[in-house]
């Protein structure tokens, strides 16, 4: 994936983990996958961690993301 679609991602990410409070939810419609946000982070099922990992960085994922 280009660079600036990689960055673009992550700044909606940051954006999310912005105005979602601990303890609320992120629905992703087109993955159809949900995620909680919990200690700062957004933490999901296995498939959709997986979708999340292919459109973002890898530094990025690993401060941002974690399994259910």
């Amino acid at each position: 994936m280009e660079k600036f679609k990689i960055e673009a991602n992550e700044e909606f990410f940051t954006q999310v983990l912005r105005f979602v409070k601990d303890g609320g939810v992120y629905g992703w419609p087109d993955a159809q996958e949900v995620f909680t946000k919990r200690n700062g982070k957004l933490v999901g099922s296995a498939a959709g961690i997986n979708k999340v990992r292919e459109i973002v960085s890898e530094e990025f994922f690993t401060k941002t993301f974690e399994v259910q």
